[in-house]
């Protein structure tokens, strides 16, 4: 086996898990989505109704954190970016006026876990 047959191997391996995890979150929201869509949306509803919206949220937000935290991490990682969190990027797009130069794009993938208020483009 080559030196590129096998480093593919391992990207392969390394994406396969993540994405795994993912199709058996989706699966478990879909599951709560049939449960939930024929119920109609009401002030008063049942507590079994409200455990299961309350299981579609849950898994929504475990399915959008698989997908978000694992996956496009190990999909960063085998392209050779940096694996910022999603939620990081997201956050701090807004604080920054502009992301056009690579200069500016460095900056940001380095401070981007830190808080806002320590941030070494507003001092």
């Amino acid at each position: 086996m080559t030196t590129e047959e096998n480093r593919r191997r391992l990207q392969r391996a390394t994406l396969l898990e993540p994405l795994a995890l993912v199709e058996q979150s989706a699966d478990a929201l879909r599951h709560s989505l049939a449960k939930c869509a024929p119920m109609e949306l009401k002030t008063d509803s049942t507590m079994d109704e409200l455990d299961h919206y309350e299981a579609l949220s849950v898994r929504f937000a475990r399915t959008a954190d698989l997908y978000t935290q694992k996956l496009l991490k190990s999909l960063f990682m085998v392209l050779g970016e940096d694996a910022v969190s999603f939620l990081d990027v997201a956050g701090w797009r807004r604080s920054w006026p502009s992301l056009t130069t690579r200069t500016t794009w460095r900056r940001f993938a380095t401070c981007a876990t830190r808080s806002p208020t320590n941030t070494p483009w507003r001092t």
